[in-house]
This record gives C-alpha cells, structure tokens and sequence, in this order.
C-alpha cells in the first residue's frame, strides 16, 4: 500500500468514527435512551455536520462511493485532513458538552438550567411563528440552547455575535470553527464552574437565553430600532443587547433575577455610584446603578416589588441618564412587537405578582420542609431557589436545597422533546408551495444543504 493510500484510509476510518459517534448519540437521546431531552439539538447536529462532512468528502477518495486505487498524491492530503479535521472538531466542541451530563452530581442541575432555558425560549418560539410574525425565516429557526459549564469566569450565551476560542488551534482552524458556531442550529450557554451545581445562580439563564432570543428571532434588530423611535442617544443603542437580555431575565424569574444580578454587580460604593458613561465608547453595558434601576423598572411594570438590598448600599441612582430610565423600560416593554405578531414581551414570557409570590412560598416551604402548594413551574422553582438562599443561607446548605431543587425540576419536566420543530414546520409552509412533501424530510435536507455550504464557503472542498 502506497503512503497516499495509507493516509486516505485513515481519513476514511475518521470518517466512520464520525458517522458511528454520531448514531451513538442519536441512540442515546432516542426515546429508550438515557437524554430524550436532547433529541433534537442531536438530530440537526448530525444533519448539518454530514451536510457538511459530504461536501468535504464528495469527489474525493475519501468519499466511501471511491473504490481504490485511489487517484492522486499526497499533496491533496493536508487539505482533506484539515477538512474532516473541522468537521470532527465542532462535534467535539457540543459532545463535551452533552457528556458533562454523564456526571451524575452535574445532571440533575444541568437538566434544570436546561428546563429554564427551553422555558424562556419556547414562548417565543410560538411567537415567531405566529400569522402576523414575519422576521425569521425557517432557515433561520435555532434548537433550544444547551447549557454547559465553562471555564469563563462570568455567564455568557454563544449567539451569532459571539465566538469562542478553544486552545491549540492554529489560525485556520480559528476560523473555521467560529463561522460554524455562530451557524450551527444548536445554541450554547456557558455556565463558570464555580456555579456547578448552584440552583439560585442558575436564575442568570435567563438572561443569557434572551440573547438567544434576541439573535435568532431577529428582536435584537427591532429592540434598537424600538430606542431609537423613543429618541435616545447611540449610547443606549450601544447598551441595547445587555438591556434587552435584562427584560428577558426579569421576564424569566422576577425579582429573584434581580437578586443574583445585584450580587454580580456589588463593588465598591464609590465605584459603583460615579461611574463614568464615555459617550465615544459607552461599552456594551450600562453603568450598573443604571442597569439595577432598569430592572427595578421592568419589575415596577409587571407589578413585582424590588428588594432594597441594593439601594440601602448604594442608594438611588441621580445623574446623566437617569431620567431616561423609563423611557428605555417603555419603549422595551410597552412595544407590540412585529417580529412577535404584534405582542408585547410580558405577553410572551409573563411574571407577575402572583408568580413571584409563588416563588416566594416555594422557597419558604422548601427552607421549612414542608408540602409546596403550588403548580409546578420550571420558573417558579428556580425563582424559589434564590428566595430560599436569600432568606437563609445556613438552612438552605443543609436542607440541601441546591440537590432537592434541581432534582425537583428534572423529575417534573414534560416528557415531550424540546424541539423548534413545530415553529420550522410552520415557516415552511408559509414560504414554500410544497405538494406530496414530507416536511421531516424537507426540514433534514435544508439542514444538510447549509452544512454543505458552509463547508464550500470556509474553503473546506
């Protein structure tokens, strides 16, 4: 055997490690299998990802159809192993994150950071793809986020706008696992592993997932326009992400949002009470007297108490910028918004008085041992978790209501998949005339032909 033919076949044998890893997984969140939960990130993930191993393949001797002996030399040979090397490396990159969920201390608190994410960003799904909604496409609709643990020291979301930079990779290889990350149809959010395992923390998805939103259903776009129709200034066009995320978050567990955000925001008081707002470079968030006193607003608008923590530390907010404070929370959360049918974003994600005083007895009961009498709400009881903690941290360790709470939710969740699916489906039957079409089979294919393009627009063919 030649050494190009040597080396083809080794390409070829990751190329069956690739498909047979793949079907593992696909086994696994089967409804026999141990993550159903996780079916469909899976499923759009092999679709893509083959779409796009295909196309690096086709017409080559790696291409399984090829039968030896091959034709070439080993010059083609660093360009075939750079292209199934890309493929192989974004796999990786979600596979880490999928196993983290075979640590059994981590399951249990991952499925519930994983419940409050799909809770937060299924409504807007519904939304999306409702008769009046016309922003986002088929092609453009995401799987629910799948959340991880990470080694960054703060929460973050992996939207289109944001990429990340494994170690030990060379320049290329940066390249082209950033353009698939922010194409891939599964969206990730990172958690710091100092909050593994940490249920009243677990209320910052929230925020994170309303990036998610806000990118793939095209709000982010709408939200600044909204800003701008108010008459603010570019500097709250430059803060609009972070702000739009905060309503999400406030929207997604009430003040108990709030509560985690203003132990993330604590410093020193002088600090914190004059810090300056650079007009040529105001950053991508708010000063944070300034994002404490929005969320206080958009708590005020759905009839949610703040707690006084804050205030009592630093006081009330006075300067430039504060009297536009409820103008920012009107504009936001006063909009009939067009990519969501013509509803307003407390119509889509409610909190209300009743649902924090929920969370509230929750937590209280939890921290009492005592019956819950309550619906069950994945929101409420995370919500709850940071009531319980607030209230008494030495109670809530060892009544160990970090275990018991996220235990509480993964038993309790929906058996249904979480799935973009039904929004897909619609979509598509609104842009496409389709006779005798399988719309399953339709959605696999679009999946497939965008990973094949972006294998042919990275230059991997």
């Amino acid at each position: 055997m030649s050494l190009f033919d040597a080396a083809v076949y080794r390409l070829r044998a990751r190329v069956v490690s690739f498909d047979d890893d793949l079907e593992r997984w696909v086994e696994r969140t089967s409804d026999q299998g141990d993550l159903p939960q996780h079916r469909t990130q899976v499923l759009r993930l092999r679709d893509y990802l083959g779409g796009m191993l295909d196309a690096v393949v086709q017409g080559t001797p790696v291409d399984p159809k090829t039968a030896p002996p091959f034709a070439g030399t080993v010059d083609a040979i660093p360009d075939l192993r750079r292209g199934v090397g890309s493929v192989h490396l974004v796999w990786d990159f979600f596979r880490d994150k999928l196993t983290q969920r075979d640590t059994d201390d981590f399951a249990d608190h991952l499925g519930a950071a994983d419940g409050l994410a799909w809770a937060c960003y299924q409504p807007f799904l519904r939304a999306a793809s409702a008769p009046d909604a016309h922003a986002v496409g088929a092609d453009e609709v995401r799987e629910p986020p799948l959340v991880f643990y990470s080694t960054d020291r703060t929460p973050f979301a992996q939207a289109r706008t944001k990429t990340l930079h494994p170690p030990g990779l060379d320049a290329k290889d940066l390249e082209v696992f950033a353009a698939a990350l922010q194409r891939l149809p599964v969206p990730v959010i990172g958690l710091p592993w100092d909050l593994a395992r940490r249920m009243p923390e677990t209320c910052l998805v929230g925020h994170e997932t309303g990036h998610v939103i806000a990118e793939d259903l095209h709000l982010a776009e709408e939200a600044r326009a909204a800003l701008r129709e108010a008459g603010l200034s570019h500097v709250w066009l430059s803060w609009c992400d972070e702000i739009f995320a905060d309503v999400i978050g406030v929207l997604a567990t009430g003040s108990a949002y709030l509560e985690g955000l203003t132990v993330e925001l604590a410093g020193a008081r002088d600090e914190v009470r004059t810090a300056p707002v650079d007009e040529r470079k105001p950053g991508r968030y708010p000063t944070r007297m300034l994002r404490v006193a929005l969320c206080e607003e958009f708590l005020g608008r759905v009839e949610v108490a703040s707690e006084k923590a804050w205030t009592g530390t630093y006081g009330r907010i006075a300067g430039p910028y504060a009297n536009d404070v409820p103008i920012v929370a009107a504009a936001l959360m006063d909009r009939s918004w067009a990519a969501l049918g013509g509803r307003k974003l407390a119509e889509v994600l409610p909190w209300n008085a009743e649902r924090e005083q929920n969370a509230q007895t929750v937590g209280r009961q939890e921290l009492d041992g005592r019956p819950v009498p309550v619906p069950f709400d994945t929101r409420v009881w995370v919500a709850a978790a940071m009531h319980a903690y607030r209230e008494d941290p030495g109670r809530y360790a060892s009544r160990e209501l970090d275990r018991k709470l996220a235990a509480a939710i993964v038993a309790r969740r929906e058996p249904a998949k979480r799935s973009s699916a039904a929004t897909r489906e619609v979509l598509f039957e609104r842009e496409r005339t389709l006779e005798s079409v399988v719309l399953p089979t339709q959605l696999r294919e679009a999946d497939r032909r965008a990973g094949a393009a972006l294998a042919r627009e990275l230059g991997l063919t």
